[in-house]
């Protein structure tokens, strides 16, 4: 209910503050939506994670996951973002979020096989959607 709000206030509301910031809507290979749970936009390096007792995560990184539990809270305090492949929002992962005001987006079918770690993506807790970014000319030729 509440996205549906925003979303009218953003279309007829001149003045709406969020109306500038959102992500292009324009679905493509490079865009997944999802279930925005936790407001914020957020354009990081991802850190694709299956198990915790294996993986680190960065501070600033976003958290891409295809699931959480309570033993993920460690690697919820360094990242910027988290991306979750199942989940509601009612789910661990989009409470969380929430409680620690990290933005989250959950529910995006096949994420943790569309996404590698080190990709960067814009994220949109409020309207779920997430656009993989191309990289840099630098990034995909660097000189030697």
């Amino acid at each position: 209910m509440c996205q549906i709000v925003l979303k009218l206030a953003a279309r007829f509301i001149p003045w709406f503050p969020f109306q500038n910031k959102r992500i292009s809507q324009k679905k493509n290979q490079n865009t997944k939506q999802g279930l925005g749970c936790c407001a914020g936009i957020v354009t990081a390096k991802v850190r694709v994670v299956t198990d915790t007792n294996q993986e680190k995560i960065e501070v600033g990184e976003i958290l891409v996951a295809q699931h959480t539990d309570p033993g993920w809270i460690t690697l919820f305090v360094n990242a910027s973002g988290i991306l979750v492949e199942r989940g509601s929002l009612l789910s661990h992962s989009a409470i969380v979020a929430r409680e620690l005001g990290i933005p989250a987006v959950v529910s995006i079918p096949g994420l943790t096989k569309w996404l590698k770690t080190g990709d960067i993506v814009e994220m949109d807790g409020t309207s779920g959607i997430v656009r993989k970014m191309l990289p840099l000319q630098s990034e995909r030729n660097p000189q030697k």
